[in-house]
């Protein structure tokens, strides 16, 4: 989704659409379309915790001693969601990776002697909004969730209290309901002790 369709969901919600067309209304809302690309960057660094956009970073590990490695993570990095080791022994009498957080940037390590796959999973740090017709790094769930944002602060300047609160507590509902536990999917086992 692009900034441009958050900008127009919002617009809908200020009701700034023109009723003869059905578009936005330009000679009404210059204001608002000059503050959105700063305001769209804001909203997507405040709902990382929200997204469900995640990236992969593979490191293919091959035994070369004692000892931890680390790994330089990729600079878009703001938290790991997930870690997938994959080896052809599915069993390890101690952890295989560790990460260390040093300031704002998380330092990943992994054993030397570890022969396999690691797949880091996050969740990136969203690319700032310059043009609104670029796509947005955030999932469509969460570019709907900015809508409500969006137009909470194109009324907070307007000073409509009664708006406000509306979509206040829309955008509230919205981030209560986006980390709402879901369902996780099948995980495979490995029998590492053998059948009867």
């Amino acid at each position: 989704m692009t900034g441009r369709e958050v900008y127009e969901r919002a617009i809908a919600l200020v009701d700034e659409i023109n009723p003869e067309t059905g578009l936005v209304d330009a000679d009404t809302t210059a204001d608002y379309l000059a503050r959105t690309p700063f305001l769209l960057s804001l909203l997507q660094t405040e709902l990382i915790p929200y997204m469900k956009t995640t990236k992969k970073h593979t490191i293919a590990c091959v035994a070369s001693g004692e000892g931890w490695v680390k790994e330089d993570l990729p600079s878009d990095l703001h938290s790991i969601t997930d870690v997938v080791i994959e080896a052809n022994n599915g069993y390890y009498k101690d952890p295989v990776w560790k990460t260390e957080q040093n300031g704002n940037l998380t330092e990943f390590y992994y054993d030397k002697a570890f022969t396999g796959t690691i797949r880091v999973i996050y969740k990136p740090v969203p690319t700032p909004v310059t043009s609104l017709d670029d796509a947005l790094t955030v999932d469509d769930s969460t570019a709907n969730l900015m809508a409500y944002g969006l137009a909470e602060a194109f009324i907070n300047v307007e000073q409509n209290d009664f708006l406000q609160r509306i979509f206040k507590q829309k955008y509230d509902e919205q981030k209560a309901a986006a980390l709402s536990p879901k369902p996780s999917g099948m995980v495979k086992i490995i029998d590492v002790y053998g059948g009867i």
